[in-house]
């Protein structure tokens, strides 16, 4: 079970890799929170089968990523609520890294090290203590995140519900997994520990279906035309007219500020407007004189500016308005900025600024 894990998990995390390119964030925390998921079963399973009491040096590998995937999975979910991460965000690292560290420091010791250690009380008390860590992190963890996700507020900006719905769902996998992974914890303490076996191929079998899972989210999260279903509500119109179809554009724009979601794409407003994505292409080309991309950068550009020069969100960096504001990518608003205004976004503020002075 582990194995299959092991090339579900890491196969996606290198597909959406490739895929992506790690246009944003919260796709490098997917990728990783997938890869490491994939590590951490590799390392159960090389224990697990027996492997590494036939190769004794594999003991204490630096694969267990087990305390990685609660804080991963927090950091997903709110780069992808807020488009930002802070430098306090990343604190939430610290313990992971300590168990890595000390992984890596004892991984590629000789087998005469790793036997005495394992024969030391208080690092078996280590290991007891990382797996309560872990499931109570688990816990902590989805609750956080389930929590930020319900405080987020869509109002009109109907796309929002979609990716706060999908989000919910997947976080709920996550509790699911981790109130199993208490019973399981409990079961040891009070059952015969000849169990113990049976519980960690049940605990394999957990994380390969909640990697399964997470696997087909992944592509969801490569292709939103999965996760928007919704459509906003806006008067029914005729759109035979090529008149008719820019003001239900429109409404859409200016309404529903359907720009500012940064996984908007042909295929998703095709969606919103009722046609097929090769009209919308058409329409875009023959009728509006542009293309899908400029047309949507534009009203994001705009959306930047308004904020800037409104002066009521000087606590963010320029990047971080540039996010709010629809884009996914620092070198896509420089160059986008740049073309339209013919200034950079540093030299618009420092503008804006000295003409309120």
């Amino acid at each position: 079970m582990g194995a299959v894990g092991f090339l579900l998990s890491v196969s996606a995390g290198v597909f959406s890799y490739y895929h992506s390119k790690l246009k944003d964030r919260s796709t490098l925390l997917l990728v990783t929170l997938l890869v490491l998921i994939g590590l951490t079963l590799l390392e159960d399973t090389i224990n697990i089968s027996g492997i590494a009491n036939r190769y004794k040096n594999l003991y204490f590998l630096p694969l267990n990523f087990s305390l990685s995937i609660a804080p991963l999975l927090y950091l997903f979910v709110k780069s992808k609520i807020q488009n930002k991460l802070t430098a306090v965000d990343f604190c939430h690292l610290i313990i992971p890294t300590i168990q890595f560290a000390a992984y890596a420091f004892i991984g590629f010791q000789n087998l005469d090290y790793k036997t005495k250690l394992w024969e030391n009380n208080l690092f078996r008390a280590f290991l007891d203590v990382e797996t309560v860590l872990f499931v109570i992190g688990l816990i902590l963890y989805s609750f956080l995140s389930y929590n930020l996700i319900n405080h987020l507020s869509t109002g009109s900006l109907f796309w929002k519900k979609d990716v706060k719905n999908w989000l919910l769902r997947l976080v709920k996998v996550f509790f699911l997994i981790a109130s199993m992974e208490l019973v399981i914890l409990l079961s040891e303490l009070v059952l015969s520990a000849s169990l113990g076996e049976l519980f960690y191929v049940f605990r394999s079998l957990i994380f390969v279906i909640l990697i399964a899972w997470l696997v087909y989210n992944t592509l969801k999260l490569l292709h939103p035309i999965s996760i928007y279903k919704s459509l906003p509500k806006v008067d029914s119109l005729d759109i035979v007219e090529s008149k008719k179809l820019q003001l239900r554009l429109d409404a859409i724009m200016n309404d529903a500020k359907i720009y500012l979601n940064s996984d908007l794409s042909l295929e998703i407003l095709s969606q919103y407007l009722d046609i097929s994505e090769k009209r919308c292409s058409r329409f875009f080309s023959t009728t509006l004189q542009t293309n899908f991309k400029s047309y949507i950068n534009n009203f994001r550009v705009l959306e930047f500016k308004k904020r800037i020069s409104s002066g009521k969100y000087d606590n963010l960096t320029i990047l971080g308005i540039a996010f709010d504001s629809g884009f996914d990518s620092k070198t896509t608003f420089n160059r986008v900025f740049k073309k339209a205004e013919g200034i950079t976004p540093s030299e618009f503020k420092k503008t804006i600024r000295n003409g309120q002075k």
